[in-house]
């Protein structure tokens, strides 16, 4: 059985994290939730997928309390940080 899914896929757009009551703009953030595809807002609430790129002015604040304030988003399900120097990531997949 083939199963469609919905995607919003947004580069420069904000992300909310209403229980950290932070916004931030990670490079690619995926949401698949209903209110984020039917919402005009500018920001996404509900992402399943964030991706940082990393680089060394970056990296300690993106491994650290941005990433923090990302596990507060109940529906994120994988976060993933690429160093842009490296053909390697790091995987964070939230069950």
């Amino acid at each position: 059985m083939v199963k469609t899914i919905l995607l919003k896929i947004k580069t420069l757009i904000k992300v909310r994290l209403e229980v950290a009551n932070f916004y931030y703009y990670p490079d690619v953030a995926v949401t698949c939730d209903e209110r984020d595809l039917s919402s005009n807002e500018d920001f996404i609430l509900y992402p399943c997928l964030i991706i940082e790129i990393l680089s060394p002015s970056t990296a300690s604040f993106d491994r650290g309390g941005k990433f923090a304030n990302y596990q507060t988003a109940t529906s994120l399900q994988e976060y993933q940080d690429l160093r842009k120097d490296t053909i390697y990531s790091v995987f964070s997949v939230f069950a």
